[in-house]
C-alpha cells in the first residue's frame, strides 16, 4: 500500500481565540481538521498490519532473501567476516579446508489481509463563521499645509446667471468685482423661481441700511428722515425694536402709485418718540396709494401744544382710493408710564382716506386728555369705509371722531375709558354729507356723554354695548340725526350713584322714523328722554330697575309703547 499522508493543520485555533473574542468557535473548520487527522491515523494503522502481527512478531513470508542486506544474508550462509590481513608467511602450499554447508532458507511467511475498503467520503463540514469587523476608523489626520499659490487664471466673463470672476475690486483700482446687476438669487423654498439679486434686495428696506442709531437719548432725526423719503416710489420699511429720537417732524410724499408699507417689531418694541414740540409723521399721498403700517409706538416726550398730531395720513392728492390701507398695532402715548403727563394732542388724523382698518390701536392719556383718531374729508375727497375693531381710547377728551364727509363707519369691540367723549359727532359737520355710523359690542366708561351726536348724520345703529352712565350726563345723546336704531344695550351706574339719562333725543329731522327698543336701563334719573324737538320716534320693549322716570316725551309724533311704560 501506499505512504500515508501527513495530515496538513493550517488554521490557528489559539490565534481565533485571541483576536476574535466575542464571536462563535469555527467548528466547521475544526471538523475538517479532525477528518484530516483520523485519515491519516487510519492509514498509519493499515500500513503497521503490513509489517506486524497482533502478537508483535513480523508475519510469516515478510521478510525475504531480496529484503535482507548482504551482510545479514552472508551470516545466514556460514560466510564468516573477513578477518584481518595476517603476515606474509612463508611460501608454503596448504591443504584446502572443505566448504560450510548453506543453512536452510526459512519459510516465507503467510500474506497480509486484504486492504479494506475506501471510507465514504465525510459530508462537508459547515462554513466557519464570519471574522469580528475591523477596528475603528482611525481619527482624520491633520490637514496639510497649504499649497503654492497656482498661477493666475484667464479673465472671467460676466453672463447673466452666472459670476465666473468673484474676487472684489480693491479700493481704489480699477479692478472691475461682480456685477450685481447680473447676478441671480433663488430662495431654497419648494417651487421658487430664480429672479435678479438686485430685486429681492430691493423687496424691503432696513432702518440699519441707512445707518441704524437706536442708542438711548441719541439723535436719530437724520436717519429716520432718510429712511421715510427713501418710501416716495413706495415699498417697505422695517424698524427694528428699539427707541428712535426724532427732534423734528418726519415727512413723506408719495410721487408713484406703489403701496407703503412700514412695518415695527411690535407696539411694545419699536418706539419712535419726539422731543421737541412738534408735529409727528406725516404721509402725503398723491395717487390713490395704499399705506400699511404695523407695530409701532408713536410717543412723546413733550407737552405737545395746538394741534400736533403724531400720525398724519393726507389724500387730498389724490381722486380717491381704490384699495385699503390698514393701520394695526399702534400705540400713542406719552413717555414714562400711565397715567401720562405728556403727549401729542391728536393720536391720528385721517383726511380723504377711504376704505380704512384700524385694528388694536391705543391711545392713552392721563392728566393729558389727548384726542384719539379722526377721520374727515372734504367734498372733493370723501373718505369712505373706515372699520375700527379692537381699539383702545383711555383717558381721552375724545375717543373718535366722526369728521367731515365721512360715510360709512363700523366700531365694534372697542373701549373708550376715562376722558371725556367716547364717539363724537361735532355740530359743524351737520350739513357736510355724512352718513352711516354703526357702534357695537363696545363699553363706554367716560365721564361726560358717551355717543355725541351732534351732527346731522343719516343712518345711526347702536346695539349691544354697555353704558356705564355719568351721574350728570348722557349715554347716547342725538341732537340731529335721522334713521336712528338703539337696540339691545345697557346703560346702568353701577356706582351707588344714579346716572343721568340712558338716551337723550334733543331733536332729529322731520319726518324720518326712529326706534328705541330691547334696551335695559338701571340705577338712572332717567331712561328715555324724548325732548321738544324730537319725532317719530318708537320706544318699545324696555326693561327699566331703579328708574327714577323710565320715559319723558314731550316731542311729537313719537310713540311710547308696550314694555316702556
Amino acid at each position: 500500500m501506499a505512504n500515508p499522508e501527513v495530515p496538513v493543520i493550517d488554521y490557528s485555533y489559539t490565534g481565533f481565540q485571541q483576536e476574535q473574542q466575542g464571536f462563535p468557535f469555527p467548528g466547521g473548520q475544526l471538523d475538517n481538521d479532525l477528518h484530516k487527522l483520523a485519515t491519516s491515523d487510519g492509514a498509519i494503522i493499515d500500513a503497521l498490519k503490513d509489517v506486524r502481527r497482533s502478537d508483535g512478531a513480523l508475519p510469516n513470508q515478510k521478510v525475504t532473501v531480496d529484503s535482507l542486506s548482504p551482510s545479514v544474508l552472508a551470516l545466514l550462509r556460514g560466510e564468516g567476516a573477513t578477518g584481518p590481513t595476517g603476515p606474509i608467511g612463508p611460501t608454503g602450499v596448504g591443504a584446502t579446508g572443505p566448504t560450510g554447508a548453506t543453512g536452510p532458507i526459512g519459510a516465507t511467511g503467510p500474506a497480509g489481509g486484504p486492504t479494506g475498503p475506501t471510507g465514504p467520503t465525510g459530508s462537508t463540514g459547515p462554513a466557519g463563521a464570519s471574522g469580528a469587523p475591523g477596528g475603528p476608523t482611525g481619527s482624520t489626520g491633520p490637514i496639510g499645509s497649504t499649497g503654492a499659490t497656482g498661477p493666475t487664471g484667464p479673465a472671467g466673463t460676466l453672463t447673466d446667471g452666472s459670476v465666473t470672476d468673484a474676487k472684489v475690486a480693491t479700493p481704489g483700482t480699477a479692478a472691475s468685482g461682480i456685477d450685481i446687476a447680473k447676478l441671480r438669487y433663488k430662495h431654497s423654498a419648494a417651487n421658487t423661481v430664480t429672479r435678479f439679486a438686485i430685486a429681492r434686495l430691493r423687496d424691503s428696506m432696513h432702518l440699519s441700511d441707512f445707518g441704524l442709531l437706536g442708542v438711548s437719548n441719541t439723535n436719530d432725526t437724520t436717519i429716520l428722515t432718510n429712511a421715510i423719503a427713501a418710501l416716495a416710489s413706495g415699498g417697505e420699511l422695517i424698524l427694528p425694536a428699539g427707541k428712535f429720537y426724532a427732534e423734528s417732524a418726519l415727512s413723506l410724499t408719495c410721487v408713484t402709485r406703489k403701496g407703503v408699507t412700514i412695518r415695527g417689531a411690535g407696539k411694545d418694541a419699536t418706539e419712535l418718540v419726539w422731543v421737541n414740540n412738534t408735529q409727528g409723521l406725516s404721509i402725503s399721498l398723491v395717487n390713490e396709494q395704499v399705506i400699511d403700517m404695523s407695530d409701532i409706538s408713536f410717543k412723546s416726550a413733550v407737552a405737545m401744544t395746538g394741534t400736533k398730531t403724531a400720525l398724519t395720513v393726507n389724500a387730498a392728492g389724490t381722486s380717491g382710493s381704490s384699495m385699503s390701507s390698514s393701520f394695526r398695532r399702534l400705540s400713542f402715548t406719552g413717555s414714562g408710564a400711565y397715567p401720562y403727563t405728556t403727549g401729542f394732542v391728536y393720536g391720528m388724523n385721517l383726511f380723504g382716506l377711504s376704505f380704512v382698518s384700524l385694528d388694536d390701536i391705543d391711545v392713552f392719556g392721563g392728566s393729558y386728555s389727548p384726542r384719539g383718531v379722526i377721520i374727515q374729508g372734504d367734498a372733493s375727497h370723501v373718505p369712505i369705509v373706515a372699520d375700527l375693531s379692537k381699539c383702545r381710547f383711555i383717558g381721552c377728551d375724545i375717543g373718535f371722531t366722526y369728521g367731515a364727509w365721512l360715510q360709512g363707519v363700523t366700531i365694534n369691540q372697542c373701549n373708550f375709558t376715562g376722558g371725556n367723549i367716547g364717539v363724537s359727532l361735532p355740530a359743524a359737520f351737520s350739513s357736510t354729507g355724512t352718513a352711516q355710523l354703526m357702534v357695537s359690542n363696545s363699553q363706554f366708561n367716560t365721564n361726560f356723554n358717551q355717543i355725541d351726536c351732534l351732527a346731522n348724520i343719516v343712518g345711526v345703529w347702536v346695539s349691544n354695548n354697555y353704558f356705564v352712565v355719568p351721574p350728570t350726563h348722557i349715554g347716547v345723546s342725538i341732537d340731529a340725526a335721522r334713521y336712528c336704531s338703539i337696540i339691545g344695550n345697557t346703560f346702568f351706574n353701577p356706582t351707588g350713584t344714579k346716572g343721568n339719562i340712558g338716551v337723550n333725543v334733543n331733536a332729529n329731522t322731520s319726518g324720518f322714523p326712529s326706534n328705541i327698543t330691547g334696551n335695559i336701563y338701571a340705577s338712572l334719573n332717567y331712561g328715555n328722554a324724548l325732548q321738544a324737538g324730537s319725532n317719530n320716534w318708537n320706544v318699545q320693549s324696555n326693561s327699566y330697575s331703579n328708574v327714577t322716570t323710565p320715559n319723558v316725551n314731550i316731542g311729537t309724533g313719537n310713540t311710547i309703547g308696550g314694555g316702556s311704560a
